[in-house]
């Protein structure tokens, strides 16, 4: 993985920081990474393309929780390109390798979600899962 281009190194110090002072339960070797950063006798020289890549891969799991607020901004390149899942079909995305791309699953959906985003089952078991972690729960309906 190459480090996401629209970060700075200010940013991610920034992404760290609030990741600390948060309530939210990262692993222990997060923890271990974000200690050694906050120790660091001069941060602008803790960046390596190594840790700009582990800093980025926690801003995608905990970017967008309510206590950090700094989503992973998405390239251009990493984009979905199709511009809807199909209809009755899985709207969850996962990565193409063969495209080397991101797009939606289009399984037939099984449960949907109050705001109308459909999964299919596997995907629905995927997604409830992450969130436990998180100690949050999502409400799905049968289709």
């Amino acid at each position: 993985m190459i480090p996401n281009k629209l970060i700075t190194d200010a940013d991610r110090g920034e992404f760290l920081k609030k990741l600390d002072n948060s309530d939210l339960n990262p692993t222990e070797w997060e923890i271990s990474f974000i200690e050694s950063f906050l120790s660091h006798p001069s941060p602008s020289f803790f960046w390596t393309n190594g840790r700009r890549v582990s800093c980025d891969r926690m801003r995608m799991v905990y970017g967008s929780e309510s206590e950090i607020k700094m989503p992973m901004p998405i390239t251009e390149k990493i984009a979905i390109n199709s511009e809807k899942a199909d209809d009755g079909c899985c709207q969850y995305t996962i990565y193409d390798q063969l495209k080397n791309k991101r797009t939606y699953c289009n399984q037939p959906a099984v449960m949907r979600r109050k705001n109308g985003f459909r999964f299919c089952m596997e995907h629905a078991n995927l997604a409830s899962t992450e969130l436990k972690r998180f100690g949050r729960t999502m409400h799905l309906y049968p289709i």
